[in-house]
């Protein structure tokens, strides 16, 4: 079986193959992913074919321990990469199926974590100056991304700072939400 294999997991099993078997290549496989992937130049270049995982009893503990820490990495970077993705236009179908994962599980992320563009000002007299600006991946809602911020900004909290928050998938200039914070 090879990482490019689309199979579902009724047909995913090799003649002879066990269940536990399947699994270990298919999470060898994508640790091979991960791996090329940090490997792969910036300019989206394409990287070389996935080297054949080891098959059934081939299976070292050196491969086991790989495997692990490869479903840790691919846990934690599960959220980035949908957002990511969705970002770039593609369809949670199209996620979902670079993954191999329910579509379901990326509706399910992209209701918790957004991609926003962001922006700190602070009014000095008459004019706005901006102190921060950025990308993020937030799993709060907009009104708690720009509390945040403005805590984050206390040492100016005795000034007027407004937090503008652009959710980057709309690719609209109207703000998604602005919060202004005004000195007491």
């Amino acid at each position: 079986m090879t990482a490019a294999d689309d199979q579902t997991p009724d047909d995913s099993l090799g003649k002879g193959q066990t269940a536990a078997e399947a699994l270990r290549g298919r999470l060898l496989a994508v640790l091979d992913e991960w791996e090329l992937e940090q490997r792969r130049p910036l300019d989206g270049g394409v990287a070389a074919p996935y080297p054949e995982p080891p098959k059934g009893d081939e299976l070292t503990l050196a491969d086991a321990g790989r495997i692990r820490r490869a479903e840790k990495v691919v846990q934690e970077a599960l959220p980035r990469l949908i957002v990511e993705a969705d970002a770039k236009r593609m369809s949670p179908a199209e996620i979902a199926r670079a993954l191999t994962i329910s579509e379901a599980y990326i509706y399910r992320m992209l209701r918790k974590h957004a991609l926003f563009a962001y922006r700190v000002d602070v009014r000095d007299g008459g004019e706005w100056s901006r102190v921060k600006a950025g990308r993020e991946i937030f799993s709060l809602n907009a009104a708690e991304v720009c509390e945040r911020l403005v805590a984050e900004h206390t040492i100016t909290a005795d000034r007027h700072l407004r937090v503008t928050v652009w959710r980057v998938r709309d690719q609209s200039d109207e703000p998604f939400y602005v919060h202004e914070h005004k000195p007491s």
